[in-house]
Protein backbone atom coordinates (compact mmCIF):
# COMPACT_ATOMS: atom_id res chain seq x y z
CA UNK A 1 0.00 0.00 0.00
CA UNK A 2 2.81 2.38 0.87
CA UNK A 3 4.53 1.68 -2.46
CA UNK A 4 1.30 2.43 -4.28
CA UNK A 5 0.88 5.73 -2.44
CA UNK A 6 4.48 6.58 -3.13
CA UNK A 7 3.94 5.90 -6.83
CA UNK A 8 0.85 8.11 -6.86
CA UNK A 9 2.78 10.81 -5.07
CA UNK A 10 5.64 10.66 -7.60
CA UNK A 11 3.21 10.83 -10.52
CA UNK A 12 1.59 13.87 -8.91
CA UNK A 13 4.98 15.53 -8.35
CA UNK A 14 6.13 14.85 -11.89
CA UNK A 15 2.84 16.03 -13.32
CA UNK A 16 3.06 19.18 -11.23
CA UNK A 17 6.65 19.69 -12.34
CA UNK A 18 5.55 19.22 -15.95
CA UNK A 19 2.82 21.83 -15.54
CA UNK A 20 5.24 24.27 -13.94
CA UNK A 21 7.75 23.66 -16.72
CA UNK A 22 5.17 24.23 -19.46
CA UNK A 23 3.62 27.34 -17.93
CA UNK A 24 6.71 28.92 -16.39
CA UNK A 25 9.20 27.80 -19.01
CA UNK A 26 8.71 30.90 -21.17
CA UNK A 27 9.63 33.21 -18.28
CA UNK A 28 13.11 34.67 -18.77
CA UNK A 29 13.58 32.53 -21.87
CA UNK A 30 15.31 34.47 -24.65
CA UNK A 31 15.67 33.29 -28.24
CA UNK A 32 17.33 35.48 -30.83
CA UNK A 33 19.09 35.14 -34.18
CA UNK A 34 22.07 36.89 -35.70
CA UNK A 35 23.29 37.09 -39.29
CA UNK A 36 26.97 37.19 -40.18
CA UNK A 37 25.86 39.59 -42.93
CA UNK A 38 22.53 40.92 -44.15
CA UNK A 39 23.77 41.71 -47.67
CA UNK A 40 24.91 39.07 -50.16
CA UNK A 41 25.07 38.55 -53.92
CA UNK A 42 22.75 35.92 -55.39
CA UNK A 43 24.38 32.51 -55.20
CA UNK A 44 26.35 33.33 -52.05
CA UNK A 45 25.99 31.79 -48.60
CA UNK A 46 25.37 33.40 -45.22
CA UNK A 47 25.25 32.14 -41.65
CA UNK A 48 22.43 32.34 -39.13
CA UNK A 49 23.26 31.82 -35.46
CA UNK A 50 20.44 31.08 -33.02
CA UNK A 51 20.93 31.79 -29.30
CA UNK A 52 18.69 30.14 -26.69
CA UNK A 53 19.09 31.50 -23.15
CA UNK A 54 17.33 30.14 -20.06
CA UNK A 55 17.86 32.85 -17.43
CA UNK A 56 16.11 31.15 -14.49
CA UNK A 57 16.53 28.27 -12.04
CA UNK A 58 13.90 26.10 -13.73
CA UNK A 59 15.40 23.75 -16.37
CA UNK A 60 13.53 22.96 -19.60
CA UNK A 61 13.71 19.33 -20.60
CA UNK A 62 11.93 19.64 -23.95
CA UNK A 63 12.15 22.83 -26.02
CA UNK A 64 11.26 22.99 -29.73
CA UNK A 65 12.24 26.00 -31.86
CA UNK A 66 10.73 26.22 -35.35
CA UNK A 67 11.80 28.78 -37.95
CA UNK A 68 10.04 29.43 -41.26
CA UNK A 69 12.28 30.53 -44.13
CA UNK A 70 11.51 31.62 -47.71
CA UNK A 71 12.15 28.94 -50.32
CA UNK A 72 14.78 31.13 -51.99
CA UNK A 73 16.88 30.94 -48.80
CA UNK A 74 17.30 27.18 -48.37
CA UNK A 75 19.43 25.65 -45.66
CA UNK A 76 22.70 24.06 -46.74
CA UNK A 77 23.28 20.48 -45.66
CA UNK A 78 26.64 19.31 -44.37
CA UNK A 79 27.51 17.72 -47.70
CA UNK A 80 26.86 21.02 -49.48
CA UNK A 81 23.45 20.39 -51.01
CA UNK A 82 20.41 22.51 -50.13
CA UNK A 83 17.10 21.57 -48.56
CA UNK A 84 14.11 21.91 -50.90
CA UNK A 85 11.12 22.95 -48.84
CA UNK A 86 8.65 24.15 -51.46
CA UNK A 87 7.07 27.58 -51.02
CA UNK A 88 8.37 27.89 -47.46
CA UNK A 89 10.88 25.91 -45.45
CA UNK A 90 10.45 24.99 -41.79
CA UNK A 91 13.58 24.31 -39.73
CA UNK A 92 13.08 22.64 -36.35
CA UNK A 93 15.62 22.33 -33.53
CA UNK A 94 15.04 20.53 -30.25
CA UNK A 95 16.82 21.44 -27.04
CA UNK A 96 17.16 20.34 -23.43
CA UNK A 97 18.47 23.33 -21.50
CA UNK A 98 19.53 23.64 -17.88
CA UNK A 99 19.16 26.60 -15.52
CA UNK A 100 21.10 29.72 -16.52
CA UNK A 101 22.41 28.04 -19.63
CA UNK A 102 22.90 29.43 -23.13
CA UNK A 103 22.94 27.23 -26.21
CA UNK A 104 24.19 28.40 -29.59
CA UNK A 105 23.43 26.72 -32.93
CA UNK A 106 24.58 27.82 -36.37
CA UNK A 107 23.53 26.88 -39.87
CA UNK A 108 24.15 28.17 -43.38
CA UNK A 109 21.63 29.25 -45.98
CA UNK A 110 22.09 30.00 -49.66
CA UNK A 111 20.65 33.07 -51.39
CA UNK A 112 19.32 31.62 -54.63
CA UNK A 113 17.65 34.68 -56.11
CA UNK A 114 17.89 38.47 -55.99
CA UNK A 115 15.43 40.17 -53.71
CA UNK A 116 14.52 41.43 -50.25
CA UNK A 117 13.62 38.75 -47.71
CA UNK A 118 12.18 39.02 -44.22
CA UNK A 119 12.74 36.21 -41.76
CA UNK A 120 9.85 36.58 -39.37
CA UNK A 121 8.73 35.15 -36.05
CA UNK A 122 9.93 32.03 -34.25
CA UNK A 123 7.46 29.38 -33.08
CA UNK A 124 8.41 27.92 -29.70
CA UNK A 125 6.98 24.86 -27.91
CA UNK A 126 7.80 23.76 -24.36
CA UNK A 127 6.88 20.33 -23.07
CA UNK A 128 7.69 18.13 -20.14
CA UNK A 129 10.01 15.15 -20.29
CA UNK A 130 7.11 12.67 -20.26
CA UNK A 131 5.12 14.08 -23.15
CA UNK A 132 2.11 14.94 -21.02
CA UNK A 133 1.54 18.15 -22.98
CA UNK A 134 2.99 21.20 -24.71
CA UNK A 135 2.54 24.94 -24.51
CA UNK A 136 3.18 27.15 -27.54
CA UNK A 137 4.07 30.76 -28.17
CA UNK A 138 5.36 32.93 -31.00
CA UNK A 139 8.35 35.22 -30.49
CA UNK A 140 9.01 38.29 -32.64
CA UNK A 141 12.42 38.24 -34.29
CA UNK A 142 12.70 40.09 -37.59
CA UNK A 143 15.74 39.86 -39.84
CA UNK A 144 15.96 41.50 -43.27
CA UNK A 145 18.24 40.04 -45.92
CA UNK A 146 19.16 41.86 -49.13
CA UNK A 147 20.29 39.71 -52.04
CA UNK A 148 22.04 41.77 -54.70
CA UNK A 149 21.97 40.81 -58.39
CA UNK A 150 24.96 38.94 -59.75
CA UNK A 151 26.88 41.25 -62.05
CA UNK A 152 27.72 40.35 -65.64
CA UNK A 153 31.10 41.01 -67.21
CA UNK A 154 30.29 43.87 -69.57
CA UNK A 155 32.50 42.29 -72.23
CA UNK A 156 30.02 39.42 -72.35
CA UNK A 157 26.90 41.53 -72.85
CA UNK A 158 25.31 40.88 -76.23
CA UNK A 159 23.31 43.41 -78.27
CA UNK A 160 21.80 43.48 -81.73
CA UNK A 161 24.89 45.42 -82.84
CA UNK A 162 27.45 42.62 -82.84
CA UNK A 163 30.46 44.87 -82.33
CA UNK A 164 28.85 46.90 -79.54
CA UNK A 165 29.75 45.57 -76.09
CA UNK A 166 29.11 46.88 -72.62
CA UNK A 167 32.45 48.69 -72.46
CA UNK A 168 31.65 50.43 -75.75
CA UNK A 169 28.25 51.53 -74.41
CA UNK A 170 29.87 53.19 -71.43
CA UNK A 171 32.37 55.06 -73.58
CA UNK A 172 29.95 56.08 -76.32
CA UNK A 173 26.96 56.94 -74.15
CA UNK A 174 28.62 58.49 -71.16
CA UNK A 175 31.94 59.99 -72.16
CA UNK A 176 30.77 62.15 -75.02
CA UNK A 177 33.54 64.76 -75.03
CA UNK A 178 37.00 63.85 -76.41
CA UNK A 179 39.96 64.90 -74.33
CA UNK A 180 42.59 64.29 -77.00
CA UNK A 181 42.97 62.24 -80.18
CA UNK A 182 45.13 59.18 -79.55
CA UNK A 183 44.90 57.55 -82.98
CA UNK A 184 42.96 56.74 -86.16
CA UNK A 185 40.98 53.57 -86.84
CA UNK A 186 38.50 52.25 -89.38
CA UNK A 187 34.90 53.48 -89.22
CA UNK A 188 32.07 51.20 -88.03
CA UNK A 189 28.36 51.85 -88.04
CA UNK A 190 28.21 52.84 -84.36
CA UNK A 191 30.60 55.77 -84.86
CA UNK A 192 29.40 59.35 -85.14
CA UNK A 193 29.77 61.15 -88.46
CA UNK A 194 31.44 64.10 -86.75
CA UNK A 195 34.28 61.81 -85.62
CA UNK A 196 35.28 60.92 -89.21
CA UNK A 197 38.84 61.98 -90.05
CA UNK A 198 38.33 63.04 -93.67
CA UNK A 199 41.97 63.57 -94.55
CA UNK A 200 42.93 60.05 -93.50
CA UNK A 201 39.79 58.65 -95.16
CA UNK A 202 40.74 60.17 -98.51
CA UNK A 203 44.31 58.96 -98.18
CA UNK A 204 43.34 55.36 -97.33
CA UNK A 205 40.29 55.28 -99.61
CA UNK A 206 37.99 54.18 -96.77
CA UNK A 207 36.26 55.88 -93.88
CA UNK A 208 38.48 56.41 -90.86
CA UNK A 209 37.54 57.92 -87.50
CA UNK A 210 39.40 59.65 -84.71
CA UNK A 211 39.94 57.46 -81.64
CA UNK A 212 39.87 59.61 -78.53
CA UNK A 213 40.50 59.37 -74.85
CA UNK A 214 37.53 60.76 -72.97
CA UNK A 215 36.72 63.05 -70.11
CA UNK A 216 34.68 61.77 -67.20
CA UNK A 217 32.57 64.84 -66.58
CA UNK A 218 29.34 63.19 -67.65
CA UNK A 219 26.94 61.49 -65.29
CA UNK A 220 24.70 58.55 -66.10
CA UNK A 221 21.34 57.46 -64.70
CA UNK A 222 19.86 54.06 -65.55
CA UNK A 223 16.03 54.12 -65.56
CA UNK A 224 14.33 50.72 -65.26
CA UNK A 225 10.72 50.57 -66.47
CA UNK A 226 8.65 47.76 -64.91
CA UNK A 227 5.51 48.55 -66.92
CA UNK A 228 4.76 45.86 -69.51
CA UNK A 229 1.40 46.95 -70.89
CA UNK A 230 -1.18 49.69 -71.08
CA UNK A 231 -2.93 48.39 -67.95
CA UNK A 232 -0.37 48.65 -65.17
CA UNK A 233 -0.89 45.34 -63.33
CA UNK A 234 -2.22 43.23 -66.19
CA UNK A 235 1.16 41.90 -67.35
CA UNK A 236 4.22 41.08 -65.24
CA UNK A 237 7.36 39.63 -66.80
CA UNK A 238 9.63 38.43 -64.00
CA UNK A 239 12.35 37.20 -66.36
CA UNK A 240 12.51 40.57 -68.13
CA UNK A 241 12.68 42.41 -64.79
CA UNK A 242 15.56 40.24 -63.59
CA UNK A 243 17.46 40.73 -66.85
CA UNK A 244 16.90 44.50 -66.74
CA UNK A 245 18.11 44.76 -63.15
CA UNK A 246 21.17 42.61 -63.78
CA UNK A 247 22.03 44.60 -66.92
CA UNK A 248 21.54 48.00 -65.25
CA UNK A 249 23.58 47.00 -62.19
CA UNK A 250 26.42 45.68 -64.37
CA UNK A 251 26.55 48.81 -66.54
CA UNK A 252 26.34 51.06 -63.47
CA UNK A 253 29.25 49.21 -61.84
CA UNK A 254 31.27 49.57 -65.06
CA UNK A 255 30.51 53.30 -65.24
CA UNK A 256 31.67 53.75 -61.67
CA UNK A 257 34.85 51.80 -62.39
CA UNK A 258 35.46 54.16 -65.30
CA UNK A 259 35.18 57.14 -62.97
CA UNK A 260 31.71 58.35 -63.95
CA UNK A 261 29.02 59.30 -61.45
CA UNK A 262 26.17 56.77 -61.74
CA UNK A 263 22.60 56.68 -60.46
CA UNK A 264 19.47 54.61 -60.91
CA UNK A 265 15.71 55.23 -61.05
CA UNK A 266 12.78 52.85 -61.31
CA UNK A 267 8.99 52.98 -61.30
CA UNK A 268 8.86 49.60 -59.52
CA UNK A 269 7.47 49.01 -56.06
CA UNK A 270 10.29 49.08 -53.51
CA UNK A 271 10.23 46.36 -50.86
CA UNK A 272 11.36 47.61 -47.48
CA UNK A 273 10.40 46.63 -43.95
CA UNK A 274 11.99 49.70 -42.43
CA UNK A 275 10.35 52.38 -44.58
CA UNK A 276 13.19 52.79 -47.11
CA UNK A 277 11.00 52.87 -50.24
CA UNK A 278 12.80 55.47 -52.37
CA UNK A 279 12.66 54.72 -56.10
CA UNK A 280 15.87 56.48 -57.04
CA UNK A 281 19.57 56.83 -56.38
CA UNK A 282 21.01 60.12 -57.58
CA UNK A 283 24.29 59.97 -59.55
CA UNK A 284 27.42 59.91 -57.43
CA UNK A 285 30.92 58.51 -57.60
CA UNK A 286 30.17 56.55 -54.41
CA UNK A 287 26.73 55.20 -55.31
CA UNK A 288 27.58 51.51 -55.81
CA UNK A 289 26.13 50.24 -52.52
CA UNK A 290 22.99 52.37 -52.86
CA UNK A 291 22.44 51.17 -56.44
CA UNK A 292 22.85 47.53 -55.42
CA UNK A 293 20.43 47.99 -52.53
CA UNK A 294 17.86 49.55 -54.85
CA UNK A 295 18.30 46.60 -57.22
CA UNK A 296 17.70 44.16 -54.36
CA UNK A 297 14.56 45.98 -53.22
CA UNK A 298 12.84 46.23 -56.64
CA UNK A 299 9.59 44.32 -56.93
CA UNK A 300 8.30 42.80 -60.18
CA UNK A 301 5.31 45.15 -60.32
CA UNK A 302 5.26 48.83 -61.25
CA UNK A 303 4.01 51.31 -58.68
CA UNK A 304 3.16 53.99 -61.21
CA UNK A 305 2.81 54.35 -64.99
CA UNK A 306 6.15 55.16 -66.59
CA UNK A 307 5.05 58.45 -68.15
CA UNK A 308 3.75 59.66 -64.78
CA UNK A 309 7.01 58.57 -63.15
CA UNK A 310 9.01 60.64 -65.67
CA UNK A 311 6.71 63.66 -65.39
CA UNK A 312 7.05 63.67 -61.60
CA UNK A 313 10.83 64.01 -62.02
CA UNK A 314 10.94 66.57 -64.83
CA UNK A 315 12.71 69.10 -62.62
CA UNK A 316 15.39 66.55 -61.71
CA UNK A 317 16.64 65.98 -65.28
CA UNK A 318 20.08 67.48 -65.86
CA UNK A 319 21.60 68.41 -69.23
CA UNK A 320 24.99 67.06 -68.14
CA UNK A 321 23.59 63.58 -67.53
CA UNK A 322 22.96 60.68 -69.90
CA UNK A 323 19.68 58.89 -69.09
CA UNK A 324 19.58 55.27 -70.22
CA UNK A 325 16.05 53.85 -70.29
CA UNK A 326 15.94 50.06 -69.92
CA UNK A 327 12.49 48.83 -70.91
CA UNK A 328 10.49 46.10 -72.63
CA UNK A 329 7.56 48.44 -73.24
CA UNK A 330 6.98 52.14 -73.83
CA UNK A 331 3.50 53.57 -74.46
CA UNK A 332 2.63 56.71 -76.42
CA UNK A 333 2.37 58.90 -73.32
CA UNK A 334 5.88 57.88 -72.23
CA UNK A 335 7.28 58.48 -75.71
CA UNK A 336 5.70 61.95 -75.82
CA UNK A 337 7.14 62.94 -72.44
CA UNK A 338 10.60 61.64 -73.34
CA UNK A 339 10.48 63.42 -76.72
CA UNK A 340 9.67 66.75 -75.09
CA UNK A 341 12.53 66.36 -72.64
CA UNK A 342 14.86 65.42 -75.50
CA UNK A 343 13.86 68.58 -77.37
CA UNK A 344 14.77 70.60 -74.29
CA UNK A 345 18.30 69.17 -74.38
CA UNK A 346 18.09 66.10 -72.13
CA UNK A 347 20.22 63.24 -73.47
CA UNK A 348 18.41 59.88 -73.61
CA UNK A 349 19.41 56.41 -74.81
CA UNK A 350 17.15 53.34 -74.88
CA UNK A 351 17.96 49.65 -74.33
CA UNK A 352 15.13 47.45 -75.62
CA UNK A 353 14.76 44.36 -73.41
CA UNK A 354 11.83 42.81 -75.33
CA UNK A 355 12.36 39.60 -77.28
CA UNK A 356 10.85 40.98 -80.48
CA UNK A 357 12.27 44.52 -80.30
CA UNK A 358 8.81 45.99 -79.74
CA UNK A 359 9.98 49.19 -78.04
CA UNK A 360 9.46 51.93 -80.68
CA UNK A 361 12.26 54.14 -81.93
CA UNK A 362 11.99 57.69 -80.63
CA UNK A 363 13.06 60.37 -83.05
CA UNK A 364 16.60 61.55 -82.30
CA UNK A 365 17.20 58.95 -79.56
CA UNK A 366 19.52 56.00 -80.11
CA UNK A 367 18.10 52.55 -79.33
CA UNK A 368 19.80 49.18 -79.12
CA UNK A 369 18.31 45.77 -78.29
CA UNK A 370 19.68 43.51 -75.58
CA UNK A 371 20.42 39.92 -76.50
CA UNK A 372 21.60 38.59 -73.16
CA UNK A 373 24.73 37.24 -71.52
CA UNK A 374 26.97 35.47 -74.03
CA UNK A 375 27.77 32.72 -71.52
CA UNK A 376 24.06 31.96 -71.20
CA UNK A 377 23.53 32.21 -74.96
CA UNK A 378 26.33 29.70 -75.58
Amino acid sequence: MSKYLFFIFMVFVLSLLGDVTRYKGFNKLKIRRELNTSEVIEGEELKITTYVENNKWLPISYLVVEEKMPANLPRIKEEGSVIDGGANIHYTNRYSILWFQRIKTMYKIKALNRGTYLIKNINVAIGDAFGFGYNYTELEDFLEILVYPKLIDTNKLSFNCTNLQGDAIIRRWIYQDPLYIKGIREYNREDRMKDIHWKSSLKMNKLMVKECDFTSEKEVVFIINNQFGEILFETIDKKAVEEAIRLAASLAAKALDEGAAAGMWTNAYILSYEGNNKQEVQPSLNSYKSIMELCARMDYTAKIEFYKFIKERINKFDLNTTYIIIASYLDEESINVISRLKQSGVLFKVIDMSEDEQVPFINGIEKISYRGDRDELD
